[in-house]
């Protein structure tokens, strides 16, 4: 059957460029085209691949499943793949989800397992690998078996077994060890298969929204298929509409589709592959929506050929160092997650898993009726769904927090006057208050409490007493009991490290539970609710079956590492526009260019201003908020370099000197320079060797920051608001001389770095200003008024 006629791929939507490897060049050990396919795999993780030769088995396989949607559902439903963990078979529209909530998916797809087609004709009538017999596929695969299936299986094997050569000799493993772990089914089996996936266009037209985390609110019509990364070591995808997604490393929004090219097959690296790697590489995150423009009126039909490891294979990093030094080096390097080495310093065990029951876990989990059986377990270690779900749940927090109240919250920290002259006057009396503005902003966003007005409001005071206690106690070796561990054994009343531990708990539990409680109570009794964390957390209790104090100190634990984060990061911003003024001069002038000098900066701008979004990656890079990092402990024995590391071992990262590396960011590693994240034309960079968010700040593998959304768009927020209506310097001596504080100059509170002590001078930049700065304030007033 030939390729039908389709609608192009709109002009104006944005897509994202992705390298073309010719397959024919890397049959010929061509070695530019394998440094090409190395950068795309170590990058991005997506790839073109032309010339593959597999055009004519391509639309055969589109063909048989055409047949095969077009069965009765009745028919197709004898073969659903069930929850149990199997993915061969078929799978039904909506037995999926597509995100953390349950949204269904609306897809439905055919699997046919390379185990199953490999060895075809079955001597006894039933796949070989069937756990239990009469749950084989329906006709259209049996009579396209060897005429359809077989065909495109074996080309597709040998086109992902080439490339697998190229990266196990690129990541420095003795030859074949990839392969090893990709064996022949006569070898072992493996859950590698073929998957044809049709998309109905009838759901694209209804232009249902859904608000979930992870999806823009411009997007049209239903996920197909939600975010994700895939499982395997390789896929190698054909599609002849629009509507996959990527989501480019550092990127915090869905911009981007992929075009198909025809002729072109999309490859990609999946989470296998980037275990084995140690991390070089990519496994990036993706999704399916409805096709672009015209295209949107048709079915969407894709084809995919998933590679993945031997069942009882280990999915660990090979990062010793008799397997692959380049790992090892990358490893200890870029401290990046991986299977082998994150577990053991997360302070959370958990035996490595072989391919197989890595699979079928993550299966089950998609599965709609096993989440309405158990539940989804917030916080529960399940490796991708954790960093995933926390990621975009948070995301989605710092987005839909109103900028209006970063502004007002802004506002009340800073003047109790009517005009500019009161912000000005406080801001020359102490760099204190934007700790002040960092608790208020954290508190509204995990509450919806009204906006606090007095630095003297006892919640904060007592979030303060909170953090400092807890920064105090971070410090490693702070007690003696951690030194001396027999000292756990002392009865409670010689152990006044214990006695003021427990008295605390009590005293902050109850002040942590009971705003979390009336919340709870107005959301069960059906009362409209703005959005905050603690809400959601209420909305999904029953799902994530956390009980109330779990959720209480989850809300509670977040606002205070936010707090102080961000008090820092906001003080070290001061400090560094009073030295470099030059940068201050440049995000001003891009933000009169983007915002003009009519309305304040709203997150609508967020991705105009890629120098503002510098500035903000410059200060937690330039001057870290925790310069050692948040302490880990191994939970098991563990080898490094030839050192021997004891369970139970604090470690602490040095994160201000990965920060400062001269061989990442250049021998001006310690100057503040904002313009190392910009590219050539003057747009924000994907990050830097590796490190998507320019900088280590956000801590490592599964103990990375989850808040760092929301973090990186509340200090995004604020620095635009303060650079948009003033100007910030240095004071002046009696000689009319600015006096600048000392570049080195900072002092530690527990954990954290803050700058000492200096005074500034603020100046309006514009007379219209105080107009602004006066009618935000009469909002703030009467929102507050109407809230008590």
């Amino acid at each position: 059957m030939p390729v039908p006629t389709l609608p192009p791929f709109p002009d104006n939507v944005p897509t994202h460029p992705l390298l073309i490897i010719d397959y024919n060049l890397l049959k010929a050990k061509n070695k530019s085209e394998e440094d090409k396919l190395w950068t795309a795999a170590t990058t991005l993780g997506f790839w073109y691949l032309k010339n593959h030769g597999v055009d004519n088995e391509v639309n055969a396989m589109f063909d048989m499943g055409e047949e095969t949607m077009n069965l009765p559902l009745d028919e197709k439903m004898k073969y659903e793949q069930g929850d149990e963990g199997l993915s061969f078979g078929y799978k039904a529209a909506g037995a999926n989800a597509v995100s953390a909530s349950g949204i269904k998916d609306t897809v439905e797809f055919i699997n046919i397992a390379k185990d199953d087609a490999l060895s075809w004709p079955w001597p006894n009538g039933e796949p070989p690998r069937r756990p239990y017999p009469g749950h084989g596929y329906p006709s259209t695969i049996n009579t396209r078996m060897s005429s359809t299936i077989v065909p495109f299986i074996r080309k597709s094997t040998e086109i992902n077994d080439t490339i697998m050569e190229v990266f196990n000799t690129k990541l420095g493993l003795s030859d074949g060890t990839l392969a090893s772990f990709h064996k022949s089914m006569k070898e072992e089996f493996s859950a590698s298969e073929a998957r044809v996936i049709k998309s109905p266009a009838s759901l694209n037209l209804n232009r249902e929204v859904e608000a979930d985390a992870g999806v823009n609110s411009k997007d049209e019509g239903k996920m197909a298929i939600g975010a994700h990364t895939d499982f395997g070591s390789l896929s190698f995808l054909h599609n002849r509409l629009g509507g996959l997604q990527v989501l480019p490393p550092g990127v915090d929004e869905w911009h981007f589709g992929l075009m198909p090219i025809q002729g072109h097959a999309i490859c990609n690296v999946g989470d296998a592959l980037s275990v084995f790697s140690g991390g070089i590489l990519h496994s990036n995150i993706h999704r399916v929506v409805p096709p672009p423009g015209p295209q949107s009126t048709l079915d969407r039909w894709s084809l995919v050929y998933f590679t993945r490891p031997g069942n009882s294979v280990v999915l660990r990093a090979l990062g010793d160092e008799r397997e692959s030094r380049v790992i090892k080096d990358h490893l200890d390097r870029l401290q990046v997650d991986n299977d082998s080495t994150s577990n053991i310093n997360s302070g959370e065990p958990e035996k490595a898993e072989t391919a197989e029951e890595w699979f079928m876990r993550r299966i089950k989990n998609q599965r709609m009726n096993n989440r309405r059986k158990r539940g989804w377990r917030v916080g529960e270690r399940k490796g991708e769904e954790r960093s995933l779900y926390a990621k975009s749940d948070l995301q989605t927090l710092g987005l839909n927090f109103p900028p209006k109240k970063a502004v007002q919250n802004l506002i009340l920290t800073l003047i109790l006057d009517r005009d500019l002259t009161g912000i000005i006057s406080r801001f020359n009396t102490s760099s204190y208050l934007i700790g002040e503005f960092a608790g208020r902003i954290c508190w509204t966003k995990m509450n919806d409490f009204p906006l606090i007005q007095s630095f003297q409001d006892p919640s904060i005071q007592r979030m303060n007493d909170f953090n400092e206690k807890i920064s105090v106690a971070m410090i490693p070796g702070a007690h003696l009991v951690e030194i001396l561990p027999f000292l756990q054994g002392l009865p409670r009343s010689f152990s006044k490290w214990r006695q003021d531990a427990e008295e605390f708990f009590e005293e902050l539990n109850a002040y942590f539970e009971r705003p979390f409680l009336n919340i709870k109570k107005q959301v069960e009794s059906g009362q409209e609710q703005r959005p905050s964390f603690c809400v959601t957390l209420a909305e999904n209790q029953a799902n994530s079956k956390l009980s109330d104090r779990e959720c209480s100190w989850l809300a509670g634990a977040l606002y205070s590492a936010a707090h102080e984060t961000t008090a820092t990061s906001m003080m070290w911003f001061i400090f560094a526009m009073i030295l470099f003024p030059e940068v201050q001069t440049r995000a001003q002038e891009e933000l009169d260019k983007v915002v003009g000098r009519s309305r304040l900066p709203s997150f609508a701008d967020l991705k105009h201003l890629p120098y503002i979004h510098a500035i903000v990656k410059e200060v937690l890079r330039w001057r870290t908020p925790l310069p050692m990092g948040v302490p880990h402990v191994t939970s098991e024995d563990d080898y490094y370099d030839g050192y021997y590391i004891p369970k139970g071992t604090i470690c602490v990262p040095d994160t201000s000197s990965l920060n400062h590396d001269p061989d990442v960011y250049g021998p001006d590693a310690q100057e503040f320079r904002p313009e190392r994240h910009i590219d050539e034309n003057g747009q924000l960079k994907d990050g830097l060797l590796g490190l998507s968010e320019g900088h280590s700040t956000y801590g490592f593998g599964q103990r990375i920051c989850v808040g760092r959304h929301v973090a990186n768009n509340s200090l995004f927020i604020t620095i635009a608001t303060i650079l948009w209506t003033i100007r910030l310097e240095g004071v002046k001596d009696s000689d009319g001389n600015v006096v600048l504080p000392d570049v080195n100059a900072e002092e530690e509170n527990g954990i954290f770095s803050r700058p000492s002590l200096f005074a500034i001078t603020a100046t309006p930049r514009f007379q219209d200003a105080d107009t602004f700065i006066g009618e935000a304030r009469d909002e703030v007033v009467e929102e507050n008024l109407a809230r008590l």
